[in-house]
C-alpha cells in the first residue's frame, strides 16, 4: 500500500513521466508528496491500482491552487500497460472507432457507419434553452454534480443523465465554423451558470473481436474547449460496470479561446459498449459566466491484441 500525502516537499524527480514537469507517476511503495503548501490530504493506493477519485482529486488540487504544482496523472503501471498494448498492436489493422462522436451531432447509426453519416444538429447555434439536444452526448443531472469547493465526483457512480443541449456559444467562446462539432451546455448555461462539477458522457460501441485477437486497444486523439476546466477523461468499459472505471487522462485542460489537444490509449473488451466521461468544473458564478464543452475526435481507432 502506498500513501499520498500533501505537504511542502516536491515529488522526487525520478517519478517524472513523459518529460512533463506537471505529470508524475508512482513507481513503488512509499509516501509521495504533491501540491506544495497544502498539508494533510491523503489518498491510498496499491501497487496495481488507484481509485478514480484519487486521480481526479490530484488534478483538482492542481486546478484549484492555480499554480504549477506536482500532480500525479495516473499510475505508472497503467501508462506502461497502455504503451505496451499500443506497441504490440501497432502492426495490426486499424479499425475506425466510428461510434465515437464529436459534440453537437445528430445520433450515430449502428456500426460500421457510426457517426460518419451524422450531421450538425440544426439549427446551428440555437438560442439558449431551446429544443436542440446532442444526439450522442449526455449531462449528469441534477447539475452541477457537486459544489465548486468539493472534490470531483466519481463519474461512474452517477446514476442519472439527461440531455446535453446544443447551444449558441457565449460571446467570448471560440466557435470555428468547421462543420464538425458544436458547443454543448446545460439547458441554460448563462449568463450565470452555477459553480461546480459538470459531468458529460458519450457511449462508444466496441466491435466484435477479429480472428486471432482477444481484446482491443482504443487509441484516441482529439481536441476540446471548455469553460472553465476539464480535469479528467474517464473510461467505463464495459458500460454499466463501475468497478471497471478508470481514468485515461487527468491533464487539467482549461480554456475556451483555442483548441486544447488530448490523447489516450486503453484496452477495451470486444463486442461491448463503453462510456467516456469528461469531468469538467465551473469555478465562477458571477455575472457573465457561462459553462460549456466542445469536443472533436481527430483520430479514433481500435487495434487488436492477442
Amino acid at each position: 500500500m502506498c500513501r499520498l500525502i500533501v505537504d511542502r516537499n516536491p515529488i522526487p524527480a525520478a517519478a517524472q513521466l513523459d518529460n512533463n514537469p506537471n505529470a508524475y507517476a508512482v513507481a513503488g511503495p512509499g509516501t509521495w508528496r504533491i501540491a506544495p503548501g497544502q498539508d494533510g490530504e491523503e489518498c491510498e493506493f496499491g501497487p496495481d491500482w488507484m481509485p478514480i477519485w484519487c486521480l481526479l482529486k490530484l488534478a483538482f488540487y492542481n486546478r484549484s491552487r492555480r499554480e504549477t504544482v506536482f500532480s500525479i496523472r495516473t499510475h505508472v503501471k497503467t501508462i506502461l500497460a497502455a504503451l505496451v498494448l499500443s506497441a504490440a498492436a501497432g502492426a495490426q489493422t486499424h479499425i475506425p472507432a466510428t461510434g465515437l462522436c464529436n459534440t453537437g451531432l445528430t445520433p450515430a447509426n449502428p456500426l460500421p457507419k457510426g457517426c460518419t453519416t451524422s450531421s450538425l444538429v440544426t439549427p446551428v447555434n440555437p438560442q439558449s434553452g431551446g429544443p436542440s439536444v446532442d444526439g450522442n452526448w449526455q449531462l449528469a443531472t441534477p447539475y452541477p454534480s457537486g459544489t465548486n469547493d468539493a472534490q470531483p465526483p466519481n463519474p461512474c457512480t452517477l446514476v442519472s443523465f439527461g440531455p446535453a443541449w446544443v447551444d449558441a456559444p457565449f460571446s467570448g467562446w471560440f466557435n470555428p465554423d468547421d462543420g464538425l462539432s458544436q458547443w454543448i451546455t446545460p439547458e441554460v448555461e448563462g449568463p450565470v451558470a452555477a459553480r461546480g462539477w459538470y459531468i458529460y458522457r458519450t457511449s462508444l460501441p466496441v466491435p466484435p473481436v477479429g480472428a486471432g485477437h482477444s481484446a482491443y486497444v482504443l487509441n484516441v486523439a482529439g481536441q476540446l474547449m471548455i469553460d472553465n476546466h476539464e480535469v479528467g477523461i474517464v473510461l467505463e468499459s464495459p458500460a454499466g460496470s463501475p468497478l471497471m472505471c478508470r481514468p485515461v487522462s487527468v491533464a487539467n485542460l482549461a480554456g475556451f479561446a483555442a483548441w486544447l489537444p488530448f490523447t489516450f490509449a486503453a484496452q477495451v473488451p470486444p463486442d461491448t459498449s463503453a462510456y467516456l466521461y469528461f469531468v469538467t468544473w465551473n469555478g465562477n458564478g458571477d455575472v457573465e459566466n457561462p459553462t460549456g464543452l466542445r469536443v472533436e475526435f481527430t483520430s479514433a481507432y481500435f487495434t487488436g491484441i492477442d
